[in-house]
């Protein structure tokens, strides 16, 4: 297909509109629908033309800085807003590592752990060799005792993440 410098012209300004509402609203819907055009057709942009693609990465960046801005300025209650406490607190969370939520997880135990409950449903099966858990073996395990195990390994891990936390606290 030949593309004339009128049709060019078109699809540049296409392209800019995109760019300007995506940057202002942030989401690819409104941009397409600003410009004339479907999401479809935004992605195949995106897809072949590497200016297009940058140009779509830095809307969405600058509008996430203006977002940030924005949560900034509604967490110290600035312009005539009563501050807010919880919004401060998330936004200090995704700034600052201190203020994250902490838990440790032992993984070497959580893998011991989904070890035993795999043996003891291939015992449970009596597909085999007790204790034994090799592959041809488990996949003989009704799939409803499986998903029992993992909610009581998922049970278990809670408990003890949570008891670690009460312990951490005193």
């Amino acid at each position: 297909m030949v593309i004339t410098p009128a049709h060019a012209k078109h699809i540049a300004r296409q392209k800019a509109t995109f760019v300007r509402v995506l940057r202002k609203k942030g989401v690819v819907r409104y941009a397409a629908q600003a410009a004339g055009i479907c999401r479809q057709h935004a992605y195949k942009w995106r897809a072949e033309d590497a200016e297009f693609r940058r140009d779509w990465d830095n809307a969405i960046e600058d509008m996430i800085d203006t977002m940030e801005h924005s949560v900034y300025e509604r967490a110290l209650g600035r312009n005539g807003e009563k501050p807010d406490s919880l919004l401060a607190m998330f936004y200090l969370k995704a700034k600052r590592p201190a203020f994250r939520d902490k838990v440790a997880v032992d993984i070497p135990t959580i893998q011991n752990q989904v070890r035993e409950f795999i043996k003891e449903l291939i015992s449970q099966s009596g597909s085999g060799r007790h204790g034994s858990a090799d592959i041809n073996q488990a996949k003989s395990i009704n799939v409803l005792q499986v998903k029992k195990a993992l909610s009581a390994a998922e049970t278990t891990l809670i408990r003890d993440i949570k008891g670690s936390q009460s312990h951490d606290d005193s």
